[in-house]
């Protein structure tokens, strides 16, 4: 079996690519997955061929053929009889979508976000997408009343926990750190964070923040010039300034750490926040957390209803009233905090552990491979979590003849 994967590593092209053994070389979370799953396939399961643009350093499981896009790499795909293509899901794809068909090659859809209707439609419309896979339970039963529901399935996203140590430090031997990872984009939410933390720094004199972002744009908001910063990113800055404009006292804006690094910034951590007021389909960086013994404080949403289990793992909340309340109540109750570390880091080694993952992923592309067709799992979590209720009843009436036509939910999402 020939697998393909298409990576679109532009502006990594000094990262080092050739060891998936030893985690994230410091590069988006897609990215990495992409990455990492298509490098562990090409160990004894299939002959992986992995289009990139900057293909230079990748390992030896992987046949890396150079290219500029995906329409580059189907066609490269082609030529090559790769069997299967997996390709990241993006909206405004039309293109990729006919380019699929014209090639004839079998695909396989990742959604690392949240499908449009629009993009659900293409999905399901396109003859040779055989798969969209989802990476969280939620994100998969979203699409339940949408016809693309019927090519659709899901796998978790992954760690490598083998490089992870399992003795971490207690709770009670950190001082009050707070971390932050993820971009600094408004879906990420650390707005959310920035709002709340003067009123946190209030209860906790002694906190400290830790900011960690791939893109390095927390050093701009921090050195304050205005005419390089978004309107989003200035919202920050006043937010975690005091009133002469400085920067808070502890508030530190890291920017990309890798490796040992990141690990020793972790490791120091009390609470680590996980998008904190956006919507995340799965979240590498809570699982990462938790792999720690870190107790996660999260948003409410998506993926993170299964990365994070609430009161056990971390702590999910609805609102920024509630984000300060368990960022607090984290800090001052060390107990809690090592109880729920301990938690975290059996569970998701548990459930996100790359070999696990690698697994499923085998099991779909054999299923592609040899034609089988999807297996719709029609159970509802959560039911009354973004209107899957309303969900289930619009599939069952698109099950009747007057209900045949009638459009998904997603429709009429804002």
């Amino acid at each position: 079996m020939k697998i393909g994967f298409y990576l679109n590593n532009t502006g990594h092209d000094l990262i080092d690519f050739s060891h998936p053994e030893n985690g994230n070389p410091g590069i988006r979370g897609t990215e990495y997955m992409i990455w990492e799953i298509a490098c562990g396939l090409g160990v004894e399961f299939a002959e992986v061929y992995l289009f990139a643009p900057y293909p230079a350093s990748m390992p030896a499981t992987v046949t890396a053929v150079k290219c500029g896009d995906e329409l580059d790499a189907l066609e490269k795909a082609k030529r090559l009889d790769v069997d299967i293509m997996v390709l990241r899901s993006l909206e405004n794809q039309k293109e990729v979508f006919r380019a699929i068909d014209r090639c004839g090659v079998k695909c396989v859809m990742w959604s690392h976000n949240l499908e449009t209707v629009a993009l659900a439609d293409a999905m399901a419309d396109c003859r040779y997408v055989r798969r969209n896979v989802c990476v969280s339970r939620q994100q998969y039963e979203r699409l339940r009343d949408h016809p693309v529901f019927e090519k659709s399935t899901y796998i978790y996203n992954a760690l490598v926990f083998s490089s992870i140590p399992r003795e971490v430090p207690r709770a009670v031997d950190k001082k009050n750190v707070v971390t932050y990872i993820g971009t600094l984009e408004a879906y990420k939410g650390f707005h959310a964070l920035a709002h709340v933390w003067p009123e946190i720094k209030k209860k906790v004199p002694d906190a400290v923040l830790y900011v960690l972002d791939s893109e390095d744009r927390g050093r701009l908001i921090a050195a304050g010039d205005d005419a390089r910063l978004t309107e989003y990113e200035k919202d920050i800055r006043r937010s975690l300034s005091d009133e002469r404009g400085e920067l808070l006292p502890g508030v530190t804006f890291e920017g990309c750490q890798r490796g040992s690094v990141k690990e020793a910034t972790i490791m120091k951590t009390k609470v680590g926040v996980a998008n904190p007021g956006g919507v995340e389909e799965f979240c590498v960086t809570a699982v990462e957390f938790e792999a720690y013994g870190v107790p996660v404080v999260a948003k409410r949403s998506f993926g993170l209803l299964e990365t994070v289990c609430d009161r056990k793992t971390g702590i999910l909340i609805k609102n920024e009233r509630q984000l300060a309340d368990a960022v607090v109540r984290l800090l001052c109750d060390d107990g809690l905090c090592d109880v729920m570390g301990t938690q975290g880091s059996q569970y998701v080694r548990e459930h996100f552990d790359m070999p696990l993952i690698i697994e499923d992923w085998k099991k779909v592309l054999t299923e592609v491979y040899e034609d089988l067709p999807v297996k719709p799992d029609y159970r509802c979590t959560y039911p009354f979590f973004n209107y899957k209720w309303l969900r289930e009843l619009s599939r069952l009436w698109k099950k009747t003849p007057f209900g045949r036509n009638s459009p998904s939910v997603m429709k009429y999402e804002k």
